[in-house]
């Protein structure tokens, strides 16, 4: 995979997690369901950038040879 689709899909997660926390702190009138799904999103993103993943390294930690 694309290393910067790597970094992306980790972006993502990162957000997605933080803005369900932030509103949830913020206890705005978000239905429950919406965030649940945002979560869900925020996992698949997670699992997508470590599914490329081998031996603890990924595309971008290696070199090409």
């Amino acid at each position: 995979m694309n290393p910067i689709f790597n970094t992306v899909f980790k972006a993502l997660a990162v957000g997605l997690g933080t803005a369900v926390f932030v509103l949830s702190v913020m206890k705005v009138d978000v239905e429950t369901e919406s965030l649940f799904m945002m979560l869900g999103m925020a996992v698949a993103c997670l699992g997508l950038s470590l599914f490329d993943q081998k031996d603890g390294k990924s595309d971008s930690d290696t070199t090409a040879v």
